[in-house]
């Protein structure tokens, strides 16, 4: 079987101009300031991250962070501390974006940090229609989803449900 790497994409330059969407683990510990405890997550994550960017992409990550009630934002669910934690392990602004279901403007080279996922209406369902609009996609764009050790949730950004899977011998 072949397997369509993300790093191949990239050495061949087709990631070049194209927007990529990054689905990552970023869900850090906090103390009760909102201060993140620590960071292992957020470092596994910068490889793909400067990989798109090095390639000429324009890059968008989002992830969860807590068990937010959906549509209900609280500060405590932001992801603005992985955003500053992020820019500064990177070494570069990394703006963080709210409410972008509706769509994202971000330019090759530029990374963008969506708000955390799961304060989305109807994340947590798979309701008709939404899986596009959750992940952004253009003609010829490429999504990287950072699924792997979650196909056990059924939530929207974990792919296909277990019982909607093909291959033999996998939940």
């Amino acid at each position: 079987m072949n397997f369509l790497r993300f790093q191949s994409l990239c050495e061949q330059g087709q990631a070049k101009g194209q927007r990529v969407f990054i689905r990552a683990d970023l869900n850090v510990p906090q103390d009760d300031s909102g201060a993140i405890t620590e960071d292992t997550r957020i470092r596994a994550s910068l490889p793909c991250i400067r990989m798109a960017l090095e390639a000429g992409a324009a890059v968008m990550v989002t992830s969860h962070l807590g068990r937010p009630v959906e549509g209900e934002f609280k500060p405590e669910d932001s992801l603005a501390p992985v955003a500053k934690r992020m820019a500064e392990l990177l070494g570069r602004d990394v703006p963080l974006v709210s409410n972008w279901i509706d769509g994202v403007s971000v330019q090759p080279g530029q990374l963008v940090l969506l708000e955390n996922c799961r304060l989305n209406k109807g994340e947590k369902k798979r309701l008709q229609g939404l899986h596009q609009t959750h992940h952004p996609q253009e003609p010829g764009g490429q999504r990287r989803p950072a699924h792997r050790g979650r196909g056990h949730r059924q939530h929207l950004h974990a792919g296909r449900r277990p019982e909607d899977r093909q291959e033999p011998g996998r939940a």
